[in-house]
């Protein structure tokens, strides 16, 4: 009996822990890629590119997921819109607030 409920505990418990699991990883994934991109775009400037030119270079590089957000940013900026009466709004895209991104380091 004793064996069963513990048995019952630990499975109710696993979806949450591999939740978690998989959240962590990614946030740990995200944050890893916005770093490289961050050294590919340091790395470009001081190379003597354009700020443009280095975006496009450091996204360029990039990996998915990240980099679409990145092509996304650097359609707005080409398209030159004001955000208001811009497609580009950025309250439509699925971005992490900033407690979500911050809290992988915990």
């Amino acid at each position: 009996m004793i064996v069963l409920a513990a048995i019952a505990i630990v499975l109710l418990a696993l979806p949450q822990v591999l939740r978690k699991i998989w959240k962590d990883r990614e946030r740990r994934r995200l944050a890893d890629q916005f770093r490289q991109f961050l050294q590919n775009l340091v790395h470009a400037l001081r190379i003597g590119m354009g700020f443009l030119p280095a975006m496009e270079y450091a996204a360029q590089e990039g990996q998915e997921p990240l980099v679409a957000h990145w092509r996304w940013f650097i359609h707005c900026l080409r398209v030159g819109k004001s955000r208001a009466g811009s497609s580009c709004s950025v309250s439509s895209r699925d971005f992490p607030t900033r407690r979500q991104w911050m809290n992988h380091r915990q």
